[in-house]
């Protein structure tokens, strides 16, 4: 239950809420991030590392192409689908009853 509740501080914290739901569609460079929630690189940047280090996010280097930056390389971030689906599930189930009114 302490993992569930680790888990779900750092997914419902609302930038990284944002942040996931963004990379849920498709896999994104930081820029493309950054511009899609409006928010500055740095920012971003701090957010993906804490997912990255909850294993919520995997990076790889990826060669850009048009209209980004044609032949540099940059990091290219993904939801790890399998670990967030868990999450989700155990915060349906552990969690959320508990907060649940009774009628």
């Amino acid at each position: 239950m302490d993992r569930i509740l680790e888990m779900a501080q750092v997914v419902m914290e609302p930038t990284r809420a944002t942040i996931l739901k963004s990379l849920l569609s498709n896999a994104k460079y930081i820029s493309e991030l950054a511009g899609d929630i409006k928010l500055d690189r740095s920012s971003v940047a701090y957010h993906l590392s804490v997912l990255e280090q909850n294993n919520l996010v995997s990076s790889e280097y990826r060669i850009l192409v048009e209209p980004h930056s044609k032949g540099k390389a940059a990091r290219v971030y993904s939801v790890n689908l399998e670990l967030y689906k868990k999450i989700i599930n155990g915060i349906e189930t552990t969690l959320l009853p508990k907060f649940k009114p009774t009628i």
